[in-house]
């Protein structure tokens, strides 16, 4: 039986002075022994990230210009947080078969079902969804007022739960600009 290392709570193997690699070679260089963090596995990480405090539960991890949830799966390769939630519930998602939000909020990983991407488009005509999501004027007005307190648009984006391009195209006057009064530079 290999002996493992004698600084409490560490379980891994020794290799010198009675201690594994890292606590020996914090010995060595005269530091204080700390405890060695270990990386939770994927969905542990996951699930830590997520809001279950309202009728969605949201991711509030990173998430991709658009607005879905992503997280690192440990092969230098970003995730979908929804389709790993779908994944851990349900099993495998069958090839060409989307994740769908009934809620329509990208972020959230609770009112998931599988649909074809024609059934998801369908879903979004049925819903008049544009493919960007559909603010309210209190959300628009959150979003100016975020801004005139000096907040930058990924903090903006954060904290309203609004996907980064929509608060991009409000700032910008791209969209809302007859409510806010931005000129869009383009035209």
């Amino acid at each position: 039986m290999d002996k493992i290392c004698k600084f409490p709570p560490c379980d891994r193997a020794v290799l010198a002075r009675g201690y594994c690699s890292r606590h020996y070679m914090q010995d060595r260089e005269g530091k204080e022994l700390k405890t060695i963090q270990t990386i939770l596995p994927l969905m542990e990480r996951l699930w830590s990230r997520v809001d279950k405090t309202g009728d969605c539960w949201i991711w509030t991890g990173s998430k991709n210009n658009k607005g879905y949830g992503v997280i690192g799966n440990g092969n230098n390769h970003l995730s979908y947080v929804h389709r790993l939630v779908w994944e851990e519930s349900n099993g495998t998602i069958p090839e060409g078969v989307e994740v769908c939000h009934s809620c329509d909020k990208p972020s959230c990983v609770r009112h998931l079902f599988l649909g074809s991407h024609l059934e998801n488009m369908q879903d979004m005509a049925r819903k008049q969804r544009s493919g960007m999501q559909r603010l309210s004027v209190g959300q628009v007005d959150r979003i100016i007022g975020l801004r005139k307190l000096g907040k930058t648009q990924t903090p903006i984006a954060r904290e309203t739960n609004i996907p980064l391009s929509t608060v991009k195209t409000i700032l910008s006057g791209r969209s809302w600009s007859h409510h806010t009064g931005i000129k869009n530079p383009d035209g």
